[in-house]
């Protein structure tokens, strides 16, 4: 029989007797599983278990050992190179002896100085037509900043036109009767005058060679004086009456003329203005620091409409323990800071000191004028401050910036060759520059000024000593 029909046949038999079977499919699939597991395990990739020793830290073994260790052991040291420590902006410095400053360190903030702070407000009531300036602003002292249009303003300035019409015509009036003399009645009594005094001059000569009674020259005079009383009736009296008539209406013309320009003044208008608008001006130099009008808003008389402030000088008012009050005086020197920048500081000295005590706080108030160099001091801000009362004796210091807030206690590091050693210092007082250093390192020593920070970093971020720098 053909090999091909034996398993044809060898199947079919096989297929028969499982489909006459049904009990034989589920050992035949356990099988397979088993099968296949076994297979899995022999064929899986198995990972060898090493075992590494860790060396236990010299210092951590002598703690664990209740053993004593110096106190600026290696843990405290980190070791760099000058290409790196130049790279993080590490800087030096070495350990000064120095006056110290005894202080009062408070708090305050910044004030405006008198005469610091202006509000533009309408004088009128009318509608703003031009806003020209927005906070933060500058502008200077006279700048328009605001055009309001006034109907009050455009009435005055109607009724100004028409008294300096007057007045042009009451002056016309004084330039005439200035002239006055040349008036007929004058001309003819000037000439009566001229007449009774050549004829008494006659007369007398007449009766000086008997050819005229003293009748005659009697006469002769009794004209002439009649003819000089009218004339000088005509010449002055009448005359200086027409013109000091013409004079007050001239002077009345001129009132009236100043007491409107005066009103328009008063309403922050000009003479020369037109319609109604007045134009408003900043009377300070400083910057916008608010606004409160709009194009088309209607304002009424004493409406502010914009506050400028001018911040180039500041008052600082620090608020001093009443128990520190004694110490205060005027004239001390003042230094003041804003916390966000430590290394910004505002001198000034003490101008007053306050003689009632804020019952809540317990405090006295502190003033004292400082240059706001680049306005960087806003008005109401908090500030820091300490006063210097006084200096004594000589002591060690380091800038402040050396200082190093590490676990609850101040640190420096000191620079030996590649070396930044951590060290704990004593501080006693403290300024805006220099700290007093009562221990933990002695004068001479190099500490480092610039870039602390980023050694306690590195030193906390890599647990062992170079190689390493801050990202920041």
């Amino acid at each position: 029989m053909p090999e091909d029909m034996l398993v044809n046949k060898t199947g079919k038999t096989f297929y028969s007797r499982m489909r006459s079977s049904p009990r034989a499919i589920p050992l035949i699939a356990i099988a397979a599983v088993a099968l296949i597991a076994a297979l899995a395990y022999l064929l899986w990739p198995r990972t060898e278990v090493v075992k590494v020793a860790v060396e236990t830290p010299p210092a951590v073994e002598g703690k664990h050992a209740g053993e004593d260790h110096d106190e600026h052991s290696q843990e405290g040291v980190i070791e760099i190179s000058d290409e790196t420590a130049e790279m993080i902006g590490v800087k030096i410095q070495p350990v000064e002896i120095g006056e110290i400053e005894d202080t009062i360190a408070t708090v305050g903030k910044a004030l405006v100085a008198p005469g610091g702070q202006a509000i533009v407000g309408a004088k009128a009531d009318g509608r703003a037509v031009r806003v020209l300036a927005e906070p933060g602003h500058s502008v200077k002292a006279g700048q328009v900043v605001v055009v309001v249009d006034c109907p009050q303003v455009a009435e005055l300035r109607g009724q100004l036109i028409e008294a300096q019409a007057k007045l042009r015509l009451a002056e016309q009036n004084l330039a005439r009767t200035a002239k006055s003399e040349n008036l007929s009645a004058v001309i003819q009594a000037k000439n009566r005058l001229d007449y009774t005094e050549a004829n008494l001059e006659r007369k007398r000569r007449l009766a000086a060679l008997g050819a005229a009674s003293g009748r005659e020259v009697a006469e002769a005079e009794v004209e002439y004086k009649n003819a000089k009383a009218e004339y000088d009736y005509l010449s002055s009296i009448q005359v200086k009456r027409e013109q000091q008539q013409a004079a007050s209406e001239v002077e009345q013309a001129r009132a009236v003329v100043a007491r409107l320009t005066q009103s328009l003044a008063a309403l922050g208008a000009g003479s020369s203005g037109q319609g109604g608008t007045v134009s408003l001006a900043s009377p300070i130099s400083g910057t916008v620091i608010d606004t409160h009008v709009s194009v088309g808003q209607a304002v009424t008389m004493g409406t502010e409409l914009m506050t400028v402030m001018n911040l180039a000088n500041v008052i600082i008012e620090a608020q001093m323990p009443e128990s520190q009050a004694l110490r205060v005086q005027r004239g001390q020197r003042m230094v003041a800071r804003l916390p966000g920048l430590p290394n910004q500081v505002f001198e000034g000295q003490v101008e007053s000191v306050g003689n009632a005590v804020n019952t809540e706080k317990r405090t006295i108030p502190v003033r004292a004028r400082i240059t706001n160099a680049g306005a960087l001091l806003k008005h109401d801000m908090a500030v820091e401050v300490r006063l210097v009362t006084g200096v004594r004796k000589e002591g060690l210091q380091v800038p402040v910036s050396s200082l190093v807030e590490d676990e609850g206690i101040k640190v420096v590091y000191v620079k030996e060759g590649d070396r930044y050693e951590r060290r704990p210092v004593t501080v006693g007082t403290i300024n805006y520059k220099m700290a007093e250093i009562l221990s933990g390192v002695e004068a001479g020593e190099e500490v480092v000024v610039a870039g602390a920070y980023q050694l306690r970093n590195m030193a906390k971020g890599s647990g062992e000593s170079g190689g390493h720098h801050d990202d920041h």
